[in-house]
């Protein structure tokens, strides 16, 4: 029988050749963004999963996948100016417009619920903190890192010591955003909005749940696939 996969892939290269893995990584909570180097098998185990069952379930995936006929856009044989700019009008733009929504909801809901809640006033100190360090990301990358990266003249007036520690800077904030992310998803019990909670309350949980899955993927395609072809 042939398989696409082994134990011994790293995490990155699975989602890089299959990108649909990823929804088999976030349903079992298996980090491969900021983790993308390490093996399928480490990152399931760290999860605490099953290596052979979450295995099959990604060949099965596969395999209905090319059954269908699905597609998408391989970045790994795209040109690094192609990524840059689908990662800016898809994934930044995502968050210039998630962020400031889910400040305003946070807030609504800590002033209604925190009193019965109070890990309402945690989850939005690490939120306030996570859009902080994402915002300041952005700027790094659309002023700074993708001009080097699309233009010659930007790469020499920025030079080439700064631009592999910017690189290295950057992946550092994808390890502290995922730190954050994962503290929120575990503070708020996987977004499982309490029984009292409002409508409001859902759909702050909901949109938290959707910045993850975004994020995720975002950081995947810079990590594991623009910063190497970057470097």
């Amino acid at each position: 029988m042939n398989t696409q996969f082994k134990l011994t892939d790293s995490l990155g290269d699975v989602v890089a050749r299959f990108p649909l893995a990823a929804d088999t990584f976030i349903t079992n909570q298996i980090d491969f963004c900021c983790g993308g180097d390490r093996t399928l098998e480490a990152g399931i185990l760290e999860a605490g999963a099953d290596p052979q069952g979450i295995l099959a379930a990604l060949e099965k995936s596969f395999k209905e996948s090319q059954e269908r006929d699905a597609a998408w856009t391989d970045w790994v044989k795209e040109s690094p100016v192609k990524l840059v700019n689908h990662i800016v009008l898809t994934h930044h733009r995502f968050l210039k417009e998630t962020l400031p929504m889910i400040s305003e909801l946070m807030f609504k809901i800590l002033r209604v619920h925190g009193v019965h809640h109070p890990e309402l006033f945690e989850v939005h100190r690490k939120f306030s903190l996570l859009r902080m360090e994402l915002e300041g990301h952005l700027v790094k990358e659309e002023e700074i890192l993708f001009p080097a990266i699309k233009s010659a003249e930007s790469f020499e007036a920025l030079g080439q010591e700064k631009y592999k520690a910017l690189i290295t800077e950057l992946e550092a904030e994808h390890d502290g955003a995922g730190d954050l992310l994962k503290a929120l998803r575990e503070i708020t019990d996987h977004y499982t909005v309490p029984a009292d909670g409002c409508s409001t309350y859902a759909v702050t949980y909901k949109k938290l749940a959707e910045l993850e899955v975004d994020t995720f993927h975002h950081v995947h395609l810079e990590n594991n696939i623009l910063f190497k072809h970057a470097r």
